[in-house]
């Protein structure tokens, strides 16, 4: 092993409990030990060594480290023997394998056992804390992902014991809300059900803040991310600073991003859109999920609002432009998920964009609450056992007189 080294000052050397990362160096040759531990510790890494995997098994519960570096051959306990009692006691610790073994089926055996790395021995130091930072990288998203899905099944519990307190906010709710010139009705199929929809209603003095959104892919997964967008944008949209859409959404998509992509691979599209909605009519929103209808009261008909539809989740850093509408009195504005578009009878086809828009120009002028269960009815009728949630939400802007006169 080489003290060939690169420090580019860009290395993780802190978790996320904030302590120093520690990683664990396990090799027979005490040349190979003292290089690697003045090279790890010069990258500010907790590092401890073991002269073989026996003795590591001892250190292991004592130092709990991130990445262990193991030799592959050595005598007694190997690399692959190693790799398997030290991830038993710690799955979440990363194994990287350093050895002068050549030969492919090797490698491949080694990563197919779940070795997080192969590095050789000639490759320098450089190669090794290389290795060292994406482990370490992988670790931190790895824990990350475990505690959120944790913290998702409590939330999950919280919320159905919840259940009967949250009506008016949930998908039975047999009431429209009314709050700050606003009128608001929603509801999903499978009623009741917490899956892979979601929208909210939050009141505010000048307004309230409306959002919808759904997740595609495995129903329970795509639920569990929901339930974190549910929470996640629960709390921001109901905390006291002041905030625009696009803030919003943006913070939602880093959360996404670190805890889906990066951290398990998932390949679900989360699509959401928050709409601020101000007691004069003005609505400004970020975020796209399907594009929004507004019914015209003076003009008696139905016009369709594009949204820009970035999906979220998927880019770092990703930019969410704010569109502006206005709403004149007793304008009604229609929110829903795709799996209304999608709800599919086996003799007619799937129900579209085009023929909801129909439906709603033909409801639009009833009563809002009327207008929800209208819509849910045809589309109960088109395909009566929905196999994806299927959510509307209306929301109709009361003027400033119904306003002051409620």
């Amino acid at each position: 092993m080489s003290r060939k080294e690169t420090h580019t000052g860009a290395h993780r050397a802190w978790m996320a409990d904030g302590r120093k990362a520690k990683i664990l160096v396990i090799d027979d040759s005490s040349v190979v030990l003292d290089v690697l531990s003045e090279s790890l510790s010069a990258h500010d890494w907790q590092v401890m060594t073991a002269s073989s995997a026996d003795k590591a098994v001892n250190q292991m519960a004592s130092f709990s480290p991130d990445v262990v570096i193991c030799d592959l051959y050595m005598p007694g306990m190997d690399g692959r023997q190693a790799h398997r009692h030290l991830t038993g006691l710690d799955p979440t610790c990363a194994f990287i394998v350093l050895s002068s073994e050549k030969e492919l089926s090797v490698v491949l055996e080694l990563v197919r056992e779940g070795v997080f790395e192969y590095v050789q021995k000639d490759s320098g130091t450089e190669a090794v804390v290389a290795a060292v930072e994406r482990a370490l990288r992988h670790v931190w998203v790895d824990r990350q992902n475990l505690k959120l899905s944790a913290d998702l099944m409590a939330t999950n519990r919280e919320l159905e014991s919840r259940f009967e307190q949250l009506k008016t906010l949930l998908d039975i709710a047999p009431r429209p809300l009314r709050a700050s010139g606003f009128e608001v009705a929603g509801g999903s199929l499978p009623p009741g059900a917490i899956g892979s929809d979601y929208y909210d209603v939050v009141p505010r003095s000048d307004g309230l803040w409306l959002g919808i959104g759904d997740v595609s892919g495995d129903r329970f997964s795509a639920g569990l991310i929901m339930l974190m967008v549910r929470s996640g944008l629960g709390a921001m949209l109901r905390g006291r600073a002041p905030l625009r859409p696009a803030e919003a959404v943006r913070a939602l998509n880093e959360l996404l991003v670190e805890s889906l992509r990066r951290g398990t691979g998932q390949d679900h599209l989360v699509n959401v859109t928050l709409l601020q909605c101000t007691n004069d009519g003005a609505i400004i929103f970020a975020g796209g999920a399907q594009q929004l209808a507004v019914w015209r009261s003076a003009a008696r008909r139905c016009e369709l609002i594009p949204t820009p539809r970035p999906s979220l989740g998927v880019d770092a850093g990703a930019d969410f432009p704010e569109t502006t509408l206005r709403l004149a009195s007793d304008d009604t504005i229609l929110l829903h998920s795709d799996g209304v578009t999608q709800t599919t009878s086996s003799r007619t086809g799937s129900v579209g964009l085009s023929r909801l828009l129909d439906w709603f120009s033909e409801e639009g002028g009833r009563p809002l609450e009327s207008v929800r269960d209208r819509l849910v009815e045809r589309i109960l009728s088109w395909q009566p056992t929905t196999r994806d949630n299927a959510t509307v939400l209306v929301a109709r802007y009361l003027g400033r007189t119904e306003e002051r006169a409620a």
